[in-house]
């Protein structure tokens, strides 16, 4: 049976108690050894490159980052309300929470429109067309009855009408009500706006409960937009 060799011993290198604990000390995100000093990144030990982009990335904010945040995030609220109206019309069931998926798909939106920039103005901008998606939601289903209404009307009226020649005067009377269905569209764009407190007069608690919902929604787009809590703490010197 063959002898193993005996291990070769270098004697150019001499290791000390405590070198083993030196290279594991490194940067917990990036695994740079860390020789002169590290930071405290959320109470992990980081190197100065990781910290300078962190600080990079939170100070991105631009005029351009949020145009193209307002460019995803309106037309995700005309989306909401649309879909948020068009639910009720189409079944005739209202369901108040839905203001929460409102909320968080314009507050996804525009996250993704600012390319991950956050800040306070981005988060009063998700709030606003939150707020303004779900009020709004108002206005095409009042639109829906009275167009319903109308359809009925003069469905009643046509027939007795169908023979008579139409006169100037009922001509413009035609063009007066089109400039009333302008003004009706204004009005109903101002009574939207303030549709969620209206509702408080007509039944206190079904309004109050929607009031809670729409905040709860406007609370999911502010989060959406709110910048992480960084604890930074630093530089230490590297212990020899």
């Amino acid at each position: 049976m063959a002898t193993p060799a005996p291990p070769v011993v270098d004697f150019s290198r001499v290791q000390f108690p405590g070198d083993e604990q030196k290279q594991q000390e490194q940067c917990s995100y990036c695994g740079r050894g860390l020789e002169t000093e590290y930071f405290k990144l959320q109470n992990r030990m980081s190197c100065g490159v990781c910290v300078e982009n962190v600080q990079q990335a939170f100070s991105a904010d631009t005029h351009k980052a949020f145009t193209q945040a307002l460019l995803w995030g309106i037309p995700a609220a005309i989306l909401g309300m649309i879909a948020y109206a068009a639910f009720e019309i189409i079944t005739g069931i209202e369901i108040g929470f839905a203001a929460i998926g409102v909320g968080w798909l314009i507050g996804r939106a525009m996250l993704r429109g600012s390319g991950g920039v956050r800040g306070r103005r981005y988060q009063w901008a998700a709030v606003l067309l939150t707020y303004a998606a779900v009020s709004t939601a108002f206005i095409p289903l009042v639109m829906h009855q009275v167009a319903k209404d109308s359809r009925a009307k003069t469905n009643v009226t046509q027939s007795a009408n169908q023979t008579k020649k139409e006169s100037p005067s009922a001509k413009a009377a035609d063009k007066s009500e089109d400039h009333g269905y302008i003004y009706a569209a204004a009005f109903l764009l101002g009574l939207g706006l303030i549709s969620p407190f209206l509702e408080l007069f007509t039944s206190f608690g079904s309004g109050a409960l929607g009031l809670l919902i729409l905040f709860w929604g406007m609370q999911y787009a502010w989060k959406a937009l709110a910048k992480p809590k960084v604890d930074l703490d630093g530089p230490f010197s590297v212990t020899a």
